[in-house]
């Protein structure tokens, strides 16, 4: 990359020099056409007046023909020098502004670096997992409980590689923006509770209490309805992951004048602040998730639907005593 880069900045460099010393040089052969046909009618007219007059033997004598002589060699030397330190000058800006051209296309390429190769450790660890556990049960005899135990293991590392599978084609296709949305109105109360119900069983096994607070009015949005189940699906199975045994997730939903929010506070071990910045980053894991729970796709996922929805994420967290995540829609827009 980094050589095809510079090759690619070079040849952007000498683009845009090009069209600057065209510019230049169009514009210096007008200026000097210009003055020199101003010149060319006064010689014109001075030897006319000498002709007339027959005070010169010829016009070739006259020293005021030399001065005017003088004078455009002085104009000539006056635009080539103003012309080549435009042209440095523009050489300068030139290469400047070519890297600031390409600066996105090498962010978006390191980005992409990144994430292949953070894919590829993602999926290395359970394949390397499964692999392990199938050769120890084919090359050692075990008991019936060890075997189970292994077959047990291997299906709980297939099930992890399916999910980050589908988590990253969920990226692929985002990001190739081949996810087609289909707006609709949709009642964010119902999904909370419809969602927060499919997910009460695995909050029971934490002892995790799920609290519904009931809004005022109706939180009527305009979005794509799969794609916000997801985001709360997202949202709830981190609550309970980075829950304490016996805590609790609130859900709420509030309507003010400008926007809906959607309120998820849990009672886990929080975020380091320093990190609040970057959960949305793909594959970014807190140091303070001992276990490695997840593939850190998940917030990033929950990001792209957001924006998708114009819309915006915040978070509050303070560490050992939970986070707050809020999601703001906008009003109902019909478009």
């Amino acid at each position: 990359m980094d050589k095809q880069y510079k090759t690619t900045k070079f040849k952007l460099t000498l683009l845009y020099f090009v069209i600057v010393f065209a510019i230049v040089a169009f514009f210096s052969i007008i200026i000097i056409n210009i003055q020199f046909d101003q010149f060319n009618r006064i010689e014109q007219a001075r030897a006319h007046d000498i002709q007339r007059l027959g005070y010169l033997d010829s016009p070739e004598t006259d020293p005021f023909l030399s001065v005017i002589d003088n004078a455009k060699d002085s104009i000539l030397a006056r635009i080539f020098e103003t012309d080549a330190v435009i042209l440095l000058i523009s050489a300068l800006l030139s290469y400047y502004l070519a890297g600031k051209t390409l600066e996105p296309i090498e962010e978006a390429f390191e980005k992409q670096k990144q994430f292949i190769a953070d894919a590829s450790h993602e999926l290395k660890t359970p394949l390397t997992a499964i692999t392990t556990e199938a050769e120890v049960l084919l090359n050692t005899e075990r008991t019936n409980e060890q075997y189970k135990g292994f077959t047990k293991s291997v299906l709980e590392e297939a099930q992890r590689l399916t999910q980050l599978t589908i988590q990253l084609l969920q990226i692929a296709k985002t990001d190739n923006n081949k996810m087609k949305l289909m707006y609709e109105d949709v009642n964010l109360e119902d999904l909370i509770r419809t969602e927060g119900d499919k997910f009460t069983p695995i909050a029971d096994t934490k002892t995790i209490t799920l609290i519904y607070h009931k809004p005022v009015n109706p939180p009527i949005i305009f979005a794509d309805k799969h794609r916000i189940i997801q985001l709360i699906d997202i949202l709830l199975d981190n609550a309970i992951k980075y829950n304490i045994e016996g805590g609790q997730i609130d859900l709420s939903t509030k309507s003010t004048k400008n926007a809906i929010k959607l309120i998820i506070t849990d009672t886990g071990i929080g975020i380091p602040k320093e990190q609040v910045d970057k959960i949305f980053d793909r594959f970014y894991r807190i140091t303070n998730d001992r276990h490695n729970r997840g593939f850190g796709l998940g917030l990033s996922i929950a990001k792209e639907i957001v924006n998708e929805h114009k819309a915006k994420i915040e978070v509050e967290s303070v560490e050992n005593k939970g986070t707050t995540i809020r999601v703001i829609f906008p009003h109902r827009h019909h478009s």
